[in-house]
């Protein structure tokens, strides 16, 4: 289903967000690089990784790095370009900005590593991260299925992911905002990395807060979806964590517990007043 932005942007503007977003497909679609091409005579095409609201990410090789012997070594990594057409509205700039800047500055074994950041001949941001060979956390919790991941490695991952966020929020005033499996890679060693920072909220502290509206719909926290514009802080990233923690531990796939098709309000509605959900192996 649509995003939460974009669900946000049609509820105000129905036909005008429709209309841009269908045509902002469209024209991505038509310029995504075929597998093989080059970028920059630097960057091989390798394959997709996946497709966001706001750009595309591919697997791709540097054909500039070498070995010791001067031999290419072509060291794969994730290239991510965010699509310029998405991003003329409002704020989406800035946003853009601000997740090369936390990729540039944060430095932390459970964040993704920015190596380098360019535009493309088309004017698109690219940006050039490490390559996680083993998918993202979404794809091994469908592979294990019921019940769930095993213990130890839940309790792992999600350690991990702990420390990421409380790096993200002490030492870099930072909000997520957007946490979920599908942002959440796995490296060679099976460690859980962060990746998508193009919802974070900067300067969280001094701001007194985050007001927007942003995130994945069924692992948003009720006070983002709450109408009253009250400031919400880093706590919606504890209780993304929670759900994914769900997720880990039941196998369960948690976008079809609440149907989009509510809306907003009858999500936060359906947060607050459910049953509880099914219980999980105590692994906390």
């Amino acid at each position: 289903g649509p995003g939460a932005l974009q669900l946000a942007l049609q509820s105000c503007y129905a036909s005008e967000a429709g209309v841009a977003v269908a045509e902002a497909r469209r024209v991505t679609r038509s310029r995504r690089p075929p597998p093989g091409s080059s970028l920059m005579d630097c960057y091989q095409i390798m394959r997709l990784i996946g497709e966001g609201n706001f750009g595309t990410v591919y697997e791709a090789r540097d054909v500039r790095d070498r070995d010791a012997r001067g031999e290419a070594a072509q060291r794969r990594c994730a290239l991510k370009i965010l699509h310029r057409q998405k991003y003329r509205m409002d704020g989406m700039m800035l946003r853009a900005r601000h997740e090369r800047q936390v990729l540039k500055a944060a430095r932390h074994p459970f964040i993704v590593r920015l190596l380098c950041a360019f535009r493309t001949p088309l004017r698109e941001l690219a940006l050039v991260m490490e390559y996680c060979p083993n998918g993202d956390l979404n794809e091994l919790v469908v592979r294990r299925g019921n019940p769930g991941l095993a213990e130890s490695l839940a309790r792992r991952l999600l350690a991990e992911l702990l420390l990421a966020l409380q790096y993200l929020h002490e030492e870099m005033d930072v909000v997520f905002r957007d946490l979920k499996p599908e942002n959440v890679v796995l490296d060679s060693a099976m460690h859980a990395k962060l990746t998508d920072f193009g919802l974070v909220k900067v300067n969280v502290t001094l701001d007194e807060g985050a007001q927007s509206f942003v995130g994945s719909t069924c692992y948003v926290a009720p006070e983002v979806t709450a109408f009253d514009c009250e400031p919400y802080g880093k706590a919606v990233d504890l209780y993304a964590l929670g759900l994914v923690s769900w997720v880990c531990l039941t196998g369960g796939v948690r976008v079809v517990l609440i149907p989009e098709d509510v809306g907003v309000g009858g999500q936060a509605g359906a947060v607050a007043e459910r049953a509880e959900p099914p219980p999980c192996h105590e692994v906390l």
